[in-house]
């Protein structure tokens, strides 16, 4: 079974998953909340939240 870590409110990595923030590439399991990493859009943004789970949580559904 992997090792998830969910980082902020939607963002969801294995845990050995490779993570550029400003100065290097870590792995997701080695981030901290005060770390800033590098968005798809190349702006920096910090961690505010991270959650260890074992795995991912189930979808919502959603009414059309």
């Amino acid at each position: 079974m992997k090792n998830l870590i969910k980082v902020n409110k939607n963002w969801m990595f294995d845990s050995k998953h490779l993570i550029l923030t400003e100065t290097e590439w870590v792995k997701a399991e080695d981030l901290k909340v005060g770390d800033k990493v590098i968005t798809i859009t190349g702006k920096p943004t910090v961690i505010t939240k991270i959650m260890r789970c074992k795995k991912r949580p189930a979808a919502k559904k959603i009414k059309i």
